[in-house]
């Protein structure tokens, strides 16, 4: 195998040649996942990353199939499980992902709470100054 490209001083590799699938699952659904995968060797690898929902539902997927290791990435919403699936021996680096964004309950500003009980207070007493 040629030299193992990475970025960093933390990589993970599967050093032999048979293969094999890497899985893992979010505790949170994320919308993003990257990941730098491949080597540097005499060899062609097909790398896939696959991207999940919890119903185990395709939601996003990337591949390629090069000498050299590349950077594959996904986006979709509600990707709680992922996938990369290899021939070769490769390694990875530069995992990332983003969490979904949380679409927060809608709770009115307090200043506009106060405004509204304001402006009924005067709305209150009108209509008693008119009885």
């Amino acid at each position: 195998m040629g030299l193992l490209p990475q970025s960093g001083i933390n990589a993970a590799t599967n050093a032999s040649f048979i293969g094999g699938n890497i899985s893992g699952f979010f505790t949170e659904a994320v919308d993003f996942v990257s990941v730098f995968a491949g080597d540097v060797g005499f060899d062609t690898d097909t790398v896939t990353l696959l991207g999940f929902d919890e119903f185990d539902n395709l939601v996003a997927s990337d591949t390629f199939a090069a000498l050299a290791a590349q950077t594959l990435s996904i986006s979709g919403a509600g990707i709680t499980r992922f996938e990369i699936n290899q021939s070769g021996g490769i390694i990875i680096d530069d995992f990332t992902f983003n969490p979904a964004p949380v679409n927060p309950a809608s709770t009115p500003e307090p200043a506009s709470v106060l405004g509204l009980l304001a402006f009924g207070a005067m709305g209150a007493s009108s209509m008693l100054k008119h009885k």
